[in-house]
Parts: C-alpha cells; structure tokens; sequence
C-alpha cells in the first residue's frame, strides 16, 4: 500500500493553495492561479545553474544541484541587458548577472506518476534582450490548455553570453546555458510530472535560430537526445547568420581594451574585476563598431566552417520531428522602426539608398555598389513589385532575416528528416497587443508564437485584454502545438492535415481557413537577392 502512495509523497500539493514538490532537487514551493479558468502551478526562478560572477563570469556554466527548501514563488533576475528593446515589451525587471534561473508550470492536480510530455522556451531578443519573466513569454497558458508540463528559463545574452577568445572557455557561453538548462529538465523535471523522453524544445527568433543550434550542433553525438520534437518560429542558425569568430574577438578585444584590459595573457581575470555597469558600457561602443555579440563558429557548439557544414553535413543532424515556419510579414517590427524615411512614393536611387543602409544594419551579404544585376534585381523583386515603399522594405528584411535562411534549412532538413512540418503563417490578429497594431505591421514577427502558445492569454494586464476571435484561435493552435509535443500522428489543423515536407514539398498556410501550399514561399526573390543560402531553387511562382 504504502508503495502505491510513494509517488504522491513525492509530489505534494499543500493546503492554503501553496503547492510543494519534493525530490532529489529539494522541496519547491510555488504558487498557483487561475489561467482560463485552468488551475495553474507556477515554480519561478529556480537555479539551474550556479551564478556566473567572479571566477564564473566568462566560464562555463556550472549545474546548481539541489536547491534544498526553495522559495519559487517569484521569477529570478534577468541577465544584464540594455535598458529597453525597439521590439520587446518588458515587465518591471532586475537584472543581474546572477540569473541563470528557469520556471516550470503545469496543471494543479499533476502528480509525479503522469509522465505528461514537456514543451521548453527559448525565449528570443537577438541574444541581447529578453527574460523568461517577460510577459510575452509567459508559459503558463500553454500548461493549462494544453496539459504538458512546460518550462522557461534565463541565458547569458550579449557580451556576456557570445563574447568570444580563442583558447579559452569564453565562447558561445548562452547556448552552452541553454544547453545545460535541458540537461537540467532531463535529470529533474520527473519530479514534476514530466516526461524526459517526451520533450519539445521551441523558440522564436533568436529562440528558434538557439533551437537550430541545438539540432546541428556536433555535441549531439557525444551525449543523449536531450530533446524528441521542435518547434520553430521565424529563426535558423544559418551560416552566414553566425559571427565569424576572428570578428568576435576583435570586438571582446576592443571591449577588453577600453576598460583597461590589454594583457592578452591576464584579460579574462582582468574583464572579471570590472564592474559590471563599466563593462557593459564598454560593450555598447565596442560592440556598435566591430560585432553585434551573437553565436559565434567556436569550432566546439558550431564548426568552424560553419556555412559549409551546415550545407553539406545535414546528415549528421539530430533528427526530431519539427514543426518550422515564420509570419507572413516578419520585417514589417524592423522595417517599422524607421518608418519615417519611407515617403508614399520612392525612386529608384532613393530605395537603393534605404536598402545598403538595411544591409549594414542587418550584415546582410549583398553587394549593391558597382552591381547593376543587384540592382534590377532588388527593384524588380521588391519596389516594383509592392510599389509601396514600407512593404518594399519590410519584404526584403523579412527575406534576408527570416525566410530565406529558414527555406534554405528547411530544404536541407528535409532531405533526412521525413517528420519536417512547414507553415507560414497568415492569420491576421484582430487585437491591437503591446503596440503591434496588425493594420501597421500585418502578421507580423512573433505572431505565430504567440498563437500556437497563447503567452498573451497570461498577461494579467487589463489593457491587453484578448479579444474573443484572438483567443478563439489561440486556443486551438495552443491545442495542435501540446498535441504535436504529446502525440506521434502527423498534425492537423481545423481538419486539414499538415503534409510532410519531404513528400511534395507541401506546406500548411495557417489562416482562419487553412489551405495547402506547394512549395516555399519567395523562393525566386531568394535565389535573385539572397543566393548564398544553400538549397534554393529556381522558382517560377507568382510570390505574395
């Protein structure tokens, strides 16, 4: 009898609605509330890693182990970052560099013996912003709708996270984080209910490109599948995306330099002793001139010769099933933030000028000076084509950021990975949600994550308040990602069944009325403007 009550004991909820979970990690304490009229357990800011200041900063990540009686009613500090983002709507924050905390959710009721799948964030903010206590992060809807056990957590981001010096440790240190973040969910989250052999790992943006990296990184071979599905929004680690390392050192140089650190045998102890505020405004001048602090080709996390790899060695990829899409407008968030330099109409030179100047912002690889084939090209495939300027523009960012590296991936995957489902996604939000009005951005960045996840659902902000056809969609795309996390049949959505990918190059629309595409969209404008992605083909399509 009393080994039939064991798992119970293990896994307690408490009177007075504070529930405790107990196991090899400690006690947790959490809190619970009503999400969509779904009773929701919340365990915030529990360390998964021990803080990285003093001898830890710019080290490896070092797993925690047990926490003892934990207090995990509250999220943790976000890692150092600026003070605001020109896309990100964050709540009131601390930051810290002690900040590699995770969260978990689940259902009240969930009990250690249920093995319920699990679905883990990484969250996105151009591995510069974001905390898993944003707002639009907020995984607890997904938990109560869908009934998986999910799970968030904090990274390294910036300096901090992607500084790079060749011949130390100091390099790639966010994904190495995140990395030993599902190290933690596969040794822990069983005492939460969870299934480690049922986990789905997902992003968007900067999220979806780490969750890439997570699929094509060589570590794979040496330690067990930390993962079984995928779901990717609007973000691939392509080669061209990744800094190249000889760059990145140069920036972490020139960082190191200004705040008095120039005895390259001494640096990194010496980068230790500055202070943290010092050191992220060296950061902001050193990183403006020489690298924007990202994934960096290691020749450890990513080969070093990145781009070619990631061509031709797709084979050596961790194969799961993979939902992987984007937005039908996912520069317009981008595009948007110089909105005042797009008039109603443009000439030709006028847009050229506006496109070199997108092409520096982003570090695109496209030559325009002296190549008039460039030219026609971008004229013919963007300002005359959508005549409107700010749709001009939003589709070439969109392409060069978005599509055209995920198409290219997608291409790739496909070839060895028969369990790859693609989506754009068109289904137009009715709310205006943080500022992201839908009749100035359409269906913009992150919209489809925000869908499938229903994160605006949890915000318990009265002025966001989800409107019912918004959430009546949210609810059901919610349904299809915790089914897909759950289940191995092949996905459906509002009875149209999602094709595989390697079958005839299918694609699912997701609209209010979800249809069937054959083939990627903008493949032509890919092959014209973007020709360095790998595996595009020539396309003949009229394109959207």
């Amino acid at each position: 009898m009393m080994l039939a009550v064991l798992p119970v004991l293990l896994n307690v909820v408490l009177s007075l609605g504070e529930p405790v979970v107990q196991g090899p990690l400690g006690e947790v304490r959490g809190t619970v509330r009503n999400v969509l009229d779904v009773q929701v357990e919340s365990f915030l800011g529990i360390p998964y890693a021990k803080p990285p200041t003093g001898k830890l900063r710019f080290a490896r990540p070092q797993a925690f182990g047990p926490v003892g009686s934990f207090d995990a009613t509250g999220y943790g500090s976000s890692c150092p970052q600026p003070m605001s983002s020109p896309l990100q709507n964050f709540s009131e924050r601390t930051d810290s560099e002690n900040c590699l905390f995770l969260n978990v959710f689940r259902r009240t009721g969930t009990n250690i013996s249920d093995k319920k799948a699990v679905v883990v964030l990484i969250h996105g903010g151009g591995f510069v912003w974001g905390s898993s206590g944003n707002v639009e992060y907020n995984m607890a809807p997904l938990a109560g709708i869908g009934d998986v056990i999910t799970v968030s957590f904090n990274y390294r981001l910036g300096f901090l996270g992607f500084g790079y010096l060749e011949d130390t440790d100091f390099k790639n240190l966010g994904l190495l984080d995140q990395r030993l973040a599902l190290e933690w969910v596969r040794e822990n989250i069983g005492m939460f209910g969870g299934d480690p052999d049922r986990v789905t790992l997902i992003g968007v943006s900067a999220g979806s490109m780490s969750v890439n990296a997570h699929i094509v990184t060589p570590l794979n071979t040496h330690k067990k599948k930390l993962f079984r599905a995928a779901f990717m929004d609007a973000g691939v680690i392509s080669g061209v995306l990744i800094n190249d390392p000889g760059i990145a050192e140069n920036g972490t140089k020139c960082v190191a330099r200004t705040a008095g650190c120039a005895d390259d045998e001494n640096l990194i102890d010496c980068l230790r002793e500055v202070e943290l505020a010092d050191l992220l405004q060296r950061v902001a001048t050193c990183g403006t001139k020489h690298v924007r602090f990202g994934p960096v080709a290691d020749g450890v996390f990513l080969p070093k010769n990145a781009e070619e790899y990631l061509k031709t060695k797709a084979g050596d990829f961790l194969k799961v099933k993979t939902m992987i899409g984007y937005a039908r407008n996912e520069g317009s968030m981008f595009a948007a933030m110089r909105r005042e330099k797009y008039p109603e109409t443009m000439t030709d030179e006028e847009f050229i000028d506006v496109i070199e100047e997108m092409i520096r912002a982003f570090s695109f690889r496209v030559e325009v000076k002296g190549d008039e084939r460039m030219k026609k090209d971008l004229l013919g495939q963007y300002l005359k084509k959508f005549v409107d300027p700010f749709t001009a523009v939003e589709k070439f960012i969109g392409d060069g950021r978005f599509v055209c590296p995920s198409n290219a991936f997608i291409e790739n995957y496909a070839r060895v990975n028969d369990q790859v489902y693609v989506y754009r996604f068109e289904r137009l939000l009715e709310g205006n949600y943080f500022s992201f009005d839908p009749e100035v951005f359409g269906v913009y960045h992150i919209s489809p994550f925000v869908h499938f996840t229903g994160t605006y659902l949890g915000s318990s902000d009265g002025n966001h308040e989800v409107l019912d056809a918004d959430k009546e969609f949210m609810l059901e795309a919610m349904r299809v990602l915790s089914t897909f996390a759950k289940e191995d049949e092949r996905p459906a959505f509002r009875g149209v069944e999602w094709p595989r990918f390697s079958e005839n190059e299918n694609i699912l629309v997701v609209d209010n009325r979800p249809w069937i595409r054959s083939g990627l969209p903008h493949k032509a404008r890919c092959q014209a403007v973007f020709p360095y992605f790998e595996g595009m083909l020539h396309s003949s399509r009229t394109e959207l």
